[in-house]
């Protein structure tokens, strides 16, 4: 009786075999081709064996450019995320699955994203492992549609807390006028959507040149900005002022303020500044909340007289409100 797998032609079985065996290795190589999967075999050094026309288009290249080469020749550095997992695999003869890989192989332009499972081919006297079997899941635009997804889920709550901010600053205005009451509450309510750590209200007195605080919210201050005049001369909220738009301050451009405001922000660990112009009618505010991640100045326009001693209703109102900053 012949062993398994040996050629007879005097033996009926062992045609059959070799019918099956053929039938068998056409179907693998139908399937091997056809597949949608990348699938390729490697030998001991990480040289391709064989490889199918899919995988070979993720990597940009013809089935024939990888055959004989190592994954490291066909692939360069983008085999830095395959080969460790290649390695265990040898050595341990244990499978690797779900290995995430990402990035543009050399025949790719556009980065892409792949799943790959690394498998071990055993055959031998000794059992040991010869090759190594791949098979690589593209999942590119997958990654790309829950990308898009996340970001407009994000930019919906976004809104909606913007919403809320709002809806909120609208309910404290309509109970009180009194901004150094209600001042600290608007901050607070700013805060849970637009994070900073400074808030400041003043009004820009056109008369005498400068702008008059009215409120501060600056619960990790040191102090060292409540009582300083604010100057319409030459401050970030002078500047802004002048540019009639609103604007943002980084540390550096701070420090080329000579206003006693600017020194007194840099001193406290500011390290940006906005200043938002907020215009104001007879009826009250009708624009000025700042938003961002900077720090903020509300920056008032020129000014009508005061309606009351002091401190009264001119055309446009500034704040300082800066966000996240200290160091």
């Amino acid at each position: 009786m012949p062993e398994f797998g040996a050629s007879d032609s005097q033996n009926p079985l062992s045609a059959m075999r070799e019918d099956d065996l053929a039938r068998m290795e056409s179907l693998l190589g139908l399937y091997f081709n056809s597949s949608t999967l990348g699938f390729c075999i490697l030998d001991a050094d990480f040289r391709y064996v064989a490889i199918n026309q899919a995988l070979a288009g993720m990597h940009g290249l013809l089935p024939e450019a990888h055959m004989g080469k190592t994954v490291r020749e066909v692939l360069g550095p983008f085999a830095d995320q395959v080969e460790p997992k290649l390695r265990q695999v040898l050595a341990t003869a244990d499978a690797r699955l779900d290995v995430r890989v990402s990035g543009a192989p050399p025949g790719k332009q556009e980065p892409g994203n792949w799943i790959n499972h690394y498998f071990p081919i055993k055959y031998g006297a000794d059992g040991g492992v010869e090759r190594i079997g791949a098979i690589v899941l593209e999942v590119t635009q997958q990654r790309r549609m829950e990308a898009t997804v996340n970001h407009l889920r994000k930019s919906v709550k976004q809104q909606m807390d913007r919403l809320q901010m709002l809806m909120d600053v609208g309910g404290i205005l309509a109970s009180n006028w009194n901004i150094k009451e209600v001042f600290p509450r608007i901050s607070a309510r700013i805060r849970r959507v637009l994070r900073q750590e400074y808030a400041g209200f003043s009004l820009h007195d056109a008369a005498i040149g400068t702008l008059v605080r009215q409120s501060e919210d600056f619960p990790l201050g040191k102090g060292l900005t409540a009582e300083v005049q604010i100057s319409a001369s030459n401050g970030p909220g002078a500047r802004s002022l002048e540019a009639r738009s609103s604007m943002i301050f980084s540390q550096e451009q701070m420090r080329g303020f000579s206003a006693e405001i600017a020194q007194r922000f840099l001193e406290e660990g500011l390290r940006s500044l906005c200043c938002v112009r907020a215009a104001v009618t007879s009826a009250g505010p009708t624009g000025g909340s700042g938003s961002g991640q900077h720090p903020r100045e509300r920056v008032p326009g020129r000014g009508l007289k005061p309606a009351e001693p002091g401190c009264g209703p001119p055309r446009h109102r500034t704040g300082e409100q800066p966000c996240r900053g200290r160091n």
